[in-house]
């Protein structure tokens, strides 16, 4: 990611956004296909409330569950033995005293909730106040709010937040053991990658300066960074500098390992150009995928060695847009989607991909399910996502691995935003079933919302 102020959403950020058309007539609708099993452990929904707590809610909206709420200043943990007594490498500007209890400043928000990939964690951005300058820490609390422990803490200075409204960005390794994540480095001058394992917590800082992004390998063995226009591959087990892939370019966000753990893509220059690449891990060798012409932002199929791609406009292509689908091997291109993409997400089953694409008066966004196999879509469904999802989407290449929009059953999507015309102003965690069988429903008022992975309680 990098700092600073992003803008309006719908005013200069629909860097992926084409044209205006929405789906082409010719593109048939889908049928309602038969419900798929529920996952074997019933899934929860973590959402972030308009006073900044962070709790969770069976997909049904029963059970709610608040995980963490702010504390006002002066006031006593609920529990004294742990999550608020100093800790051990927690800044002295981060304390206020050393006497136990309330000694850590009250926290006046909780946000970006990220779950670890087995369920036993979540990491989020505390943000506490109001003495001393609100001073985020990133926190990692077990499943059920307790045991919270600080991981970074952020000094004062001109880089606080990674993003408008995003003081970290973490992201679980897929084995859970491990915690990436970006943030200001000590002297808040530059945005650094550190990772960390849990059972030490002892930060190390990979890269640094702007803009950053990076992609675990599936193994949790090694992690694909993209700093400014390089790529580099850091051993997570060696702790060992960066190795320099040398294929710069500036064109694309996130790097990406395939499901399989047998490609990596990127952009580089060839040909005279640049084009979105696919490189074996087998190998070494490279293929030439997609000529570009402008930005490109692209993710791996969770289930086959196929990219979903979609690029942004260029000066002799203004009308670019859509997905195609790329097969790594053979490098042969399919169009499955032809409108204008602010953000897409595969289902765990790779047989959907959900788009969002800006509706006709320019204010509003749509949720569109696309078929993979057939191309046909679904009937759009308006929606004004609430300001701190807008971020979320702008950025949703770098979330989509670590914030699930999709249940574990490839049925129904979550988002945070007010739907219309049910109600067109509050915004809510909304889950809505793809295949039609259930009404959309509204859970809880929300800022943010994904899904929890179906492991945890």
């Amino acid at each position: 990611m990098r700092a600073g102020a992003l803008g309006p959403l719908l005013a200069g950020v629909l860097l992926l956004a084409a044209g205006c058309s929405l789906l082409p007539s010719s593109v048939p609708r889908a049928s309602t296909p038969e419900p798929t099993s529920e996952p074997a452990v019933p899934q929860r929904v973590v959402f972030v409330g308009p006073g900044w707590d962070v709790g969770t809610v069976q997909r049904d909206g029963s059970g709610p569950r608040t995980i963490v709420a702010p504390s006002e200043p002066g006031e006593e943990p609920d529990d004294p033995s742990a999550p608020n007594e100093p800790l051990d490498g927690v800044p002295v500007a981060f304390v206020e005293g050393r006497a136990g209890v309330g000694a850590v400043r009250a926290a006046l928000a909780y946000t970006w909730p990220t779950w670890s990939p087995d369920g036993r964690r979540v990491a989020l951005s505390r943000i506490p106040g109001p003495d001393a300058g609100q001073i985020a820490a990133l926190v990692v609390l077990d499943a059920d709010g307790s045991n919270e422990r600080f991981i970074h803490t952020t000094s004062d200075g001109l880089v606080n937040f990674v993003a408008d409204g995003v003081p970290h960005y973490a992201y679980w390794s897929p084995d859970g053991r491990r915690l990436s994540f970006v943030a200001p480095t000590a002297d808040a001058t530059r945005l650094g990658l550190f990772e960390t394992a849990m059972a030490s917590a002892d930060p190390y800082l990979v890269a640094e300066d702007a803009p950053l992004y990076h992609a675990w390998s599936p193994d949790s063995s090694a992690i694909l960074v993209h700093r400014g226009a390089q790529l580099s591959v850091y051993s997570v087990g060696r702790r060992s500098p960066t190795e320099v892939i040398g294929r710069d370019s500036a064109s694309y966000r996130m790097p990406a390992y395939s499901a399989s753990g047998t490609w990596i893509a990127y952009v580089a220059e060839a040909g005279g150009g640049e084009q979105l690449i696919a490189s074996s891990l087998e190998d070494g060798a490279e293929r030439e995928l997609w000529a570009l012409d402008g930005g490109v932002a692209f993710a791996w199929s969770p289930r086959e060695d196929v990219l979903a791609a979609t690029q942004r406009p260029g000066p002799s292509s203004p009308d670019r847009g859509g997905i195609v689908l790329i097969d790594a091997a053979s490098a042969e291109r399919r169009r499955i989607f032809d409108g204008s993409v602010v953000a897409f997400f595969w289902s765990p089953d790779g047989s959907r991909i959900a788009v969002v694409s800006p509706g006709p008066d320019g204010d509003a966004l749509r949720w569109i399910v696309v078929d993979v196999d057939t191309g046909a879509a679904t009937e759009p469904m308006p929606f004004a996502p609430a300001p701190e999802y807008r971020i979320f989407l702008q950025f949703f290449d770098q979330f989509a691995p670590s914030h699930l929009v999709w249940s574990a059953d490839s049925r129904y999507l979550v988002f945070a935003g007010a739907v219309f015309p049910e109600n067109e102003t509050r915004p809510e965690a909304w889950v809505v079933d793809v295949t039609g069988v259930e009404e959309p429903r509204a859970l809880a008022a929300a800022r943010l919302a994904f899904w929890v992975p179906p492991l945890a309680p």
